[in-house]
C-alpha cells in the first residue's frame, strides 16, 4: 500500500494529495498549473492528476457529461449527470474528471465547480462524508482510474485509450 504524505503548508496543510483533490479540486489543478507542490517538495503531483482525471465510472455501462452555465463571458460547471450508455452521444464521457470545475483565473466559479464534482464524486463512490482513509484508499486501488502505470517512469501514468473522441 503506497503512503501518501502530508500538505505541510498553505490553507490546506496536513491534508493528502488525494484529499485534497477530492475536496478542492480546483485548488489542486491551479496549484499544479503554478507548480507549487513541486516547489515545495511535495512529490506524486503528477500521479494524482492523472487520476483525478480519468475516474472510472462503477459500472461500465454507465457515462458521465458535464453541463456548463454561461453569463455574460462567465462560465462555470452547473451540474455532473450520470446515465447508462444504451442512448449515446458524442458530450458523454466514460470516465469522471475531477478538472472539468477548474477553471483558470476565476476563483469564485471554480468553487462552483469543486462543490459539483465534489457531490458527483460522492455519488460515484456512494461515500459520504469523503474523509482521509477513503480517499488514500481510492486512489492506492488502479481499478478505480482508466490510467495505467508506464514501465520505468514510477509515478507518471500514460492514459488508455479513450471511448469517446474528445
Amino acid at each position: 500500500m503506497r503512503t501518501w504524505e502530508r500538505i505541510a503548508f498553505g490553507k490546506y496543510a496536513a491534508l493528502t494529495l488525494p484529499e485534497l483533490v477530492v475536496r478542492h479540486p480546483s485548488y489542486f489543478f491551479w496549484a499544479r498549473s503554478e507548480r507549487v507542490f513541486r516547489a515545495r517538495g511535495v512529490r506524486r503531483g503528477g500521479e494524482v492528476e492523472a487520476k483525478a482525471k480519468t475516474i472510472r465510472l462503477k459500472n461500465e455501462s454507465h457515462l458521465v457529461r458535464y453541463e456548463f452555465e454561461r453569463q455574460g463571458l462567465d462560465e462555470w460547471l452547473s451540474d455532473v449527470r450520470f446515465r447508462s450508455s444504451v442512448q449515446s452521444e458524442n458530450r458523454w464521457e466514460s470516465t469522471l474528471d475531477l478538472s472539468r470545475g477548474y477553471i483558470p483565473g476565476n476563483r469564485r466559479l471554480s468553487r462552483r465547480g469543486d462543490e459539483v464534482l465534489t457531490r458527483a464524486f460522492r455519488r460515484l463512490a456512494n461515500r459520504k462524508p469523503l474523509d482521509g482513509p477513503f480517499c488514500k484508499r481510492f486512489f492506492n486501488d488502479d481499478e478505480n482510474f482508466d490510467a495505467e502505470p508506464e514501465a520505468g517512469l514510477g509515478s507518471f501514468l500514460k492514459l488508455r485509450k479513450p471511448i469517446w473522441p474528445p
